[in-house]
């Protein structure tokens, strides 16, 4: 035990000394980033069957950060079939208060609470959970700087992340994630997360980004599920319309508004 106490803490410190950071200050960094204070946008999401068949949803999103949470509203547009299905994200940066998900039903007229069991299901049929639309706390992983590495025309970091207890994997649904973290803007470009179930792998990754108002929005991002090197399922995000920084006022953010719509 003492052994792999020492090994630990030398990997720690050589790692320290190659790249100049721990993996931990940099997640934590990719944590504190700056947000906006506030945006609204129109999102595409293009979902894509394993025989190339697409469906196209159309929604808008509005976010808020506030002192000691992030709130994010999501409203679909179209198809007829999901149109007025609400989405509310509460945030919070204590991280031992879990974050709180809602999803409004018009078929059903009614508010379902995404409880934790739930949070590794998809999101409205698309290769994201409803756990990768939160902000996932740092201290809820063990991280392992792997080095750097060249990703398109930056450098990035490279760490494993894995989740530190067993009820946080079942939330997540991943029991590994491989993560690549741009230098000079600390956003999360490209990661590879290892589902616990089926072993199915998720690739993520961030095509195009944008700095707007001093704050970098993700334009168009995708997230592919394979099975081995069998493509299952592909979801492409574009987004468009975008504006940050623009008052909202914060009784937006409620479950009468998720209930109620636009």
């Amino acid at each position: 035990m003492r052994h792999s106490v020492i090994m630990m803490v030398s990997l720690w410190m050589v790692s320290s000394l190659l790249y100049g950071q721990t993996s931990e200050a940099i997640m934590q960094q990719v944590y504190d980033r700056e947000l906006a204070t506030t945006s609204v946008m129109t999102t595409k999401m293009v979902l894509t069957n394993q025989s190339g068949q697409q469906r196209i949803r159309r929604l808008k999103s509005y976010s808020l950060r506030a002192k000691e949470n992030d709130q994010t509203m999501m409203f679909f547009l179209e198809p007829a079939d999901v149109k007025n299905t609400g989405f509310y994200t509460i945030d919070y940066d204590d991280p031992t208060q879990d974050n709180d998900q809602w999803i409004y039903l018009p078929a059903l007229a009614k508010i379902k609470r995404i409880v934790s069991s739930d949070k590794s299901q998809a999101f409205m049929g698309s290769d994201f959970t409803y756990g990768d639309l939160t902000r996932r706390h740092p201290s809820r992983y063990i991280y392992e700087l792997h080095g750097e590495r060249q990703l398109r025309d930056y450098k990035v970091w490279q760490i494993q992340s894995l989740p530190k207890t067993a009820e946080i994997e079942k939330e997540d649904g991943y029991h590994k994630a491989i993560l690549y973290v741009r230098q000079d803007n600390y956003v999360v470009s490209r990661a590879i997360y290892y589902l616990t179930k089926g072993g199915r792998r998720k690739y993520f990754d961030v095509r195009k980004i944008k700095k707007i108002d001093g704050v970098w929005i993700p334009s168009l991002l995708s997230m592919i599920t394979k099975k081995g090197r069998v493509r299952l399922h592909e979801t492409t995000i574009i987004q468009e319309d975008i504006t940050v920084n623009k008052p909202i006022a914060t009784s937006f953010f409620s479950l009468r508004t998720l209930e109620k719509g636009l």
